[in-house]
């Protein structure tokens, strides 16, 4: 009801102790007719006696095999787009409460065997074309609000071109920096231009 999506969930498993389990979680898009968002499984593991003293301790979010398909609609909107309307908040209390600080660490998030799917109906030069990101692996360790911790990801691009992105981000709860280097990585570049839409393609044939 919250984001107006029909939502089906597979075997759920809850332990207050240690964690929790989803599995084939499916989010449909507006219409109910195909996948916005899917998981194959969400993995939470936790440490529960550290909650007694006001830390988090997450020892793994784990997402396996989760899909995200992101469709731009002729008219130029997205099957996001009503997602991003910002609704009508209450009033603010006179005399708001401060807020405890959370003291939070996550030893792993790993994302595992993603896929992005882009199908622009609109088009670029009046040309529907669909593309799709791979093989989407997300690793990040010893996550925490205000110290350095590293990252990586990897991807399997359109035409054949594999993508590599590691580095550190840092201070991440309050000024937030990020030191990346990039790889693309292309085997053959005449295969390129089967992954490019069709308007950029037609225009790059002719070069071996």
């Amino acid at each position: 009801a919250a984001i107006n999506r029909q939502v089906s969930l597979g075997d759920v498993s809850v332990s207050i102790f240690s964690g929790i389990r989803l599995h084939d979680l499916v989010v449909l898009d507006r219409e109910g007719s195909e996948p916005f968002v899917k998981a194959g499984a969400i993995r939470l593991d936790y440490r529960f006696w550290p909650l007694l003293r006001k830390r988090v301790e997450i020892e793994q979010i784990r997402l396996e095999s989760p899909l995200v398909r992101v469709v731009r609609n002729a008219d130029g909107s997205f099957n996001f787009s009503d997602l991003l309307v910002k609704k009508q908040q209450p009033a603010a209390p006179a005399e708001p409460k401060a807020k405890s600080p959370i003291d939070l660490s996550v030893s792993e998030v790993v994302i595992s065997d993603g896929r992005l799917i882009f199908d622009d109906r609109k088009g670029l030069g009046g040309k529907p074309y669909q593309a799709e990101i791979s093989a989407i692996q997300f690793s990040a360790q010893q996550i925490s609000l205000d110290g350095t911790f590293p990252i990586s990801l990897q991807a399997a691009l359109p035409g054949g071109m594999q993508f590599d992105l590691s580095g550190t981000a840092a201070t991440v709860g309050s000024g937030p920096t990020v030191a990346l280097a990039a790889k693309l990585i292309a085997k053959d570049l005449s295969k390129l231009a089967a992954g490019l839409p069709p308007s950029l393609a037609e225009k790059i044939t002719r070069f071996d």
